[in-house]
């Protein structure tokens, strides 16, 4: 049984812990487990595809966010420190990962003032230019194309006032894999709302869509997550689930965003495959909140053999 619990440990250490800011490394290693206990305990009283969602929760509100590291430029010398002081640059993209026909919008965040870019895009694998632009600015956008590579390196030579310097980061390509096209009128059974999620699978497997749950006045509700295998070609139905824990105190209508669907592997030297959806927001129809009962959710026992022994490593 203590194998079959630290099998899930890691998951439940790296989730929770992140929303738990007293989880720090200065504290005794019980201390920090303690923490991590306290926030799964709570969570575990959430069904797994309907967690809750704060403005906290930055992570999973943007998950296909690209993070920008800012480098020193324009130090070719020491002597340029002193004149011009310190200077640092980043390159800035609309995303991480991008499916055709998708565009790679990039910018150039600096500290001092850039007057034009030379971007180029080259295959991780070969060294090899796919594509390139130069303009004026700070700004550049990039068409995708459908032979691209999956990892690709954005390398940007940039001419500042005060000189020039290259610096370089990474995205990731890929063609979809399927499509989600629209959803469908939501239901209730019992105490969770369904909302059917129509797909188009251009490849059979296993699919897993996850979705953030909004009100229409942008305040995040949920992350809906749900997995079905697909069969290809034919438009399928796989269902959203909102249990109405998360939409107590909440008011509708609501919305879905950051619509993220993934095709599973069956081994482990598969690469995941990724879908698009047609839309940003998807909004859902209005529904009477006190259609769905107020059945609470029971945690697993799963669930519960593993926050034993949590608690039994914060002692």
């Amino acid at each position: 049984m203590r194998k079959i619990i630290l099998l899930g440990l890691a998951f439940t250490c790296s989730t929770v812990a992140a929303s738990t800011s007293e989880a720090t490394s200065d504290k005794p290693l019980s201390a920090q487990f303690g923490n991590v206990a306290s926030g799964y305990n709570k969570t575990i009283h959430y069904p797994s595809y309907s967690k809750p969602l704060s403005a906290n929760d930055t992570g999973l509100l943007n998950p296909n966010t690209h993070h920008t590291t800012h480098l020193p430029v324009v130090y070719h010398s020491r002597w340029q420190w002193l004149i011009y002081g310190y200077k640092e640059a980043a390159i800035q993209l609309n995303k991480h990962h991008f499916s055709y026909p998708d565009q790679v919008e990039l910018n150039i965040d600096a500290n001092t003032k850039v007057e034009s870019i030379d971007v180029e895009l080259i295959n991780q694998e070969t060294r090899e230019v796919i594509a390139q632009i130069t303009n004026q600015g700070s700004e550049a956008t990039i068409p995708t194309e459908a032979h691209w590579p999956d990892e690709i390196l954005v390398k940007a030579r940039i001419q500042f006032d005060i000189g020039e310097d290259a610096i370089t980061t990474s995205m990731a390509f890929g063609l979809p894999v399927a499509q989600i096209n629209r959803i469908e009128l939501p239901t209730a059974k019992g105490a969770d709302l369904y909302i059917p999620v129509n797909i188009e699978a251009l490849q059979a497997g296993l699919y897993r869509v996850q979705a953030n749950l909004f009100t229409q006045n942008g305040d995040p509700v949920a992350l809906l997550t749900s997995s079905k295998r697909l069969s290809e070609g034919n438009s399928s139905l796989l269902e959203l689930k909102v249990h109405k824990s998360v939409l107590l105190g909440t008011k509708g209508p609501y919305q879905l965003q950051n619509v993220q669907i993934e095709r599973m592997t069956d081994t482990p030297f598969e690469k995941q495959r990724r879908g698009r959806s047609t839309q940003e927001t998807f909004p859902i129809a209005d529904f009477d909140l006190n259609e769905l009962t107020d059945d609470a959710y029971t945690p697993t026992q799963e669930e519960l053999d593993r926050l034993k022994f949590l608690n039994s490593l914060s002692k």
